[in-house]
């Protein structure tokens, strides 16, 4: 076995590098097959990177025994354009098939070129090729008993069970078979094990797909196409995982609170109530259930070719074709630019793999089909727009991808063209909406969870044309050029003004907005500035101007103060505080609200406290027993934020309510204010003002003006 071994390391890395230095002419000989590994490639259905974490026999032996690369990210995030990139090693904008229906859609879609792609090129090199499982969205949709060029053995499921996990039907080389009442990953396995122990018994080299549905959600058959539902188990696995958490409300993308930085289709959705979330984990859960019959059919892989004595002279590849959002940034799903829909898992072990290692280069699924080909010394009979992993893999590269297109078709309320069409780097992500004339633009060195649009800031014009630069570039690239753009880009502007009207929570559709910002309350310093918006960017009206920070209120010229000069007795009527208290210095009373109790601006966060007072007269008070004071816990709310201040006068009638309210959650003995608490503000306090306050501040200040902002213990005491 040894000298087998060591022929075959020597064999592939003349392959790969043959082909790092130009295209293989012919298909390899006879006499070279033995030194060639056999390949297996596992791909699962929407499975997130996160999902790995429950696969303990894919991470100790594939990741373990292998190589992990933990920056992998499907160019197009679904179904039927991820599979036709494996197939294919092209972008979607090459291959043709943008989505899963439509003109740009489907299997019908890849059709053309169906004759050219990985499988053809494999069997011309001698290969053995076997597909199990799910191909691309609408296969057998027209011929049930069609077979795909380039499979010796085809074992393709077809509708109406494709989605059915106990319902299978599955396509052997043109014969049907109906797998009723059998767990749908159980059969695959055992297909792909018979084929395993058939290639070994022929001697020649084998290349196996093992397409697994899960962790996809089920469709049911009913009259009038399916109910869809969560993914199912084995019913070994019925009962496991019952009490798991849902993974994604770790995400501080969950249930985003602030979204009008995002395009309009994200704009439009609502924030997830407690059913929604529920729901969702119960989908978590059977997701996570129906992914350990998967872990133990690469376990059993695993264990067969080592039986065997093929473990060492196989090449094993898992991959997802996209990633899944369960709750991040509102959704459930796929298809969108943010981390959690583009990142997949991958992970390699073969000849010359060490064991063990990480790999954090940028890389793509594009790169799968050319992998594969450089493996099997085989030619591409399409042009690649991606690159072999195996020098990466093996330590020899150090390079990923400076910048690789990724792309979207249009879907629902856009029927043509493309959804979105962008470019990623090692830290940026831009993105363009052709349709609706919309961009995206995320800083993941500092923001990794995509929730503060920046394309629409002043300080990141430059970033942004030169990311507009590389996406025309990469908009049509086909080859090499796919793969050469470098991720440089300048950087941005330093920022006049810390907080950019994006992040704030509770400004909802105003478009004059002033924001006070400071990185330390014990600085005594801070910046205050006047935006103004128009259309979906702001621009600076006033400012910067600083402030003073401490025991001070918000005053203006002709203010009594103390005789010290440092702090004022009176503001004026329309005031507003911000600050950072680790200890307000008073018992502050504050009602807590409970989860079906919102303020007017922010419906979700469960760290919002307010004085609001349910179905009672609005002179009413509240029992001694109601508040919370906040003093007594002032390491558990380390920000905190009073914003809007009044005196209590604007109250009117709330029919959904049925009650007399104040136009924002009130205190109407001591004035209104709403005091914010948790960790959203990260290291820069801020606060934002109603469009009126907007305008008697912008009146008010002068340049030289002194502007002093206080704690809400100073505004309760003495406004």
């Amino acid at each position: 076995m040894l000298p087998r071994i060591a022929a075959l390391v020597v064999g592939c890395l003349g392959v790969v590098l043959g082909l790092t230095a130009g295209p293989v002419s012919a298909p390899v000989s006879a006499t070279d097959v033995d030194t060639r590994p056999n390949i297996m490639l596992i791909t699962t259905d929407d499975q997130a990177t996160t999902d790995l974490r429950f696969m303990p026999f894919t991470r100790r032996l594939l990741g373990g025994n292998g190589v992990t690369f933990d920056d992998t990210i499907a160019p197009n995030p679904l179904c039927c354009p991820a599979r036709a990139t494996i197939m294919t090693g092209q972008l979607s904008h090459n291959n043709g098939v943008w989505n899963n229906v439509g003109a740009h859609g489907g299997y019908q879609a890849l059709r053309e070129t169906g004759a050219r792609t990985l499988p053809v090129w494999l069997q011309r090199a001698g290969y053995q090729t076997t597909f199990v499982g799910k191909f691309l969205n609408g296969y057998g949709k027209h011929d049930r008993r069609e077979v795909p060029p380039g499979w010796d053995s085809w074992n393709g499921s077809v509708g109406p069970g494709v989605y059915d996990y106990f319902g299978t039907t599955i396509n052997h080389d043109g014969t049907l078979v109906d797998y009723s009442g059998q767990y749908q990953a159980t059969v695959f396995q055992d297909i792909v094990e018979q084929r395993i122990n058939a290639g070994v018994d022929s001697g020649e080299p084998f290349f196996i797909w093992q397409s697994n549905l899960a962790p996809h959600g089920a469709c049911w058959p009913k009259e009038h196409g399916c109910r869809w539902g969560p993914a199912m188990s084995a019913p070994r696995d019925a009962d496991k995982r019952s009490n798991l958490s849902l993974d994604a409300r770790r995400n501080p993308s969950f249930n985003e609170r602030v979204v009008r930085d995002k395009p309009l289709h994200m704009r439009e959705l609502r924030p997830w109530g407690p059913q929604r979330i529920a729901r969702t984990t119960e989908q978590h859960r059977a997701r996570v259930r129906s992914l350990l019959a998967v872990d133990r059919n690469v376990r059993d892989t695993v264990r067969l070719l080592e039986e065997r004595g093929e473990l060492d002279n196989t090449l094993i590849i898992f991959t997802s074709d996209n990633g899944f959002m369960l709750g991040q940034h509102r959704r459930t799903g796929k298809v969108l630019p943010y981390p959690s829909s583009l990142q997949i898992p991958l992970l390699m072990r073969g000849p010359g793999i060490p064991h063990g290692e990480l790999r954090h280069q940028s890389t793509a699924l594009v790169d799968i089909a050319p992998t594969i080909a450089a493996a099997a010394a085989a030619e591409p009979m399409l042009v690649q727009d991606g690159r072999s992993l195996l020098p990466l893999a093996r330590g020899e590269s150090k390079r990923g991808y400076g910048a690789v297109a990724i792309e979207t078709g249009a879907f629902k309320r856009y029927q043509d063209g493309w959804l979105y069409q962008g470019v990623r780097t090692p830290r940026w992500t831009y993105v363009q909406y052709p349709q609706s004339r919309e961009f995206e633009l995320y800083d993941r060195r500092a923001d990794p969870y995509a929730l503060t649009n920046l394309a629409y800031r002043p300080t990141h014009r430059d970033v942004r044309a030169a990311l507009h630069d590389k996406l025309e570039r990469l908009r049509r690239c086909q080859g090499k050029a796919c793969r050469t753009v470098s991720g440089a880009v300048p950087r941005p502007l330093r920022s006049r003004a810390p907080v950019h009207p994006d992040e704030l929570g509770s400004i909802g559709d105003a478009r004059r907005v002033v924001t006070i910002t400071a990185g330390n309350w014990r600085t005594g310093q801070g910046t205050l500035v006047g935006w103004h918006r128009s259309g979906r960017s702001w621009r600076i009206v006033r400012g910067p101007l600083s402030v003073l920070l401490g025991q001070h209120g918000l005053v203006g010229p002709g203010v009594r103060r103390h005789e010290s000069g440092e702090t004022p007795v009176g503001t004026f009527q329309a005031s507003t505080a911000f600050g950072r208290l680790p200890d307000p210095g008073a018992a502050l009373p504050y009602r807590r609200i409970d989860r079906n109790d919102y303020w007017p601006m922010d419906r979700h966060s469960p760290r919002t406290y307010n004085v609001f007072q349910p179905r009672k007269p609005a002179n009413a008070r509240w029992p001694q027993d109601r508040y919370e004071r906040l003093w007594q816990h002032r390491f558990r709310y380390p920000h905190a934020v009073v914003m809007d201040y009044n005196l209590g006068e604007r109250v009117t009638y709330s029919p959904l309510r049925e009650q007399r309210v104040a136009d924002l959650p009130a205190d109407l003995q001591q004035g209104s204010f709403i005091l914010h608490a948790g960790d959203r503000l990260g290291e820069h306090g801020w606060v934002s003002m109603r469009p009126k306050q907007v305008i008697w501040l912008a009146r008010w200040l002068r340049p030289g003006t002194p502007v002093v902002v206080g704690t809400p213990h100073y505004l309760r005491r003495n406004l």
